[in-house]
């Protein structure tokens, strides 16, 4: 059994890392955010920030995939303003360059936060642009974007991002409540039996 899943997630990682030649866009993508202004009051914690913009995205180098296409340094526009609450948005980001192509945000699914850091785990669809195969298509995405404001409330805030397609299904947190509930119910007996 230890050895099929691992036979599993070695062919997942093997089919991640090739290019696919046509189909849906496949891969992932790490970004940097520039120019990451907070909104919201105050408008210096990033903790209490109710929309983050930038002024743009710099692929850094780390590609799976399709966004193996993506050369090393291009800079995506990302001047638009993200929303930060769970649900559909009033209006959708994006991030958009013809050369790499649009992400359009249709939900943030949950916001993380943490000391002087805000996590939020978007999803929405990726479609590519000229620097992909013309058979490569646009596929569900997920973009986890992660806020960090070292020193806290004052200081800059520093943004890293991945977009992964296809999107990544992020548990809600009932279920994932539900799910340990029921592990605990199964194990529980088993345990008590071998004392």
């Amino acid at each position: 059994m230890r050895f099929c899943f691992g036979a599993v997630l070695v062919s997942l990682a093997l089919s991640l890392s090739q290019s696919a030649q046509a189909g849906p866009i496949v891969g992932s993508e790490a970004l940097a955010g520039n120019g990451t202004a907070l909104g919201g009051t105050p408008t210096n914690d990033v903790t209490l920030a109710t929309s983050v913009s930038w002024n743009s995205f710099t692929d850094t180098h780390h590609q799976t995939g399709d966004f193996t296409a993506v050369p090393n340094g291009t800079v995506i526009n990302g001047n638009s303003t993200l929303e930060l609450h769970t649900g559909t948005p009033t209006t959708p980001w994006t991030i958009t360059d013809s050369a790499w192509g649009t992400f359009t945000e249709t939900k943030i699914s949950e916001i993380d936060y943490g000391t002087n850091a805000v996590t939020a785990y978007l999803q929405g669809t990726f479609t590519p642009g000229t620097l992909f195969d013309s058979s490569i298509t646009s596929n569900t995405a997920t973009m986890i974007i992660s806020l960090n404001q070292a020193g806290g409330p004052g200081k800059a805030v520093s943004t890293g991002a991945t977009l992964t397609t296809p999107a990544i299904p992020i548990p809600e947190p009932s279920t994932v409540a539900i799910l340990l509930s029921g592990i605990a119910f199964v194990g529980l007996p088993r345990l008590l039996r071998r004392k």
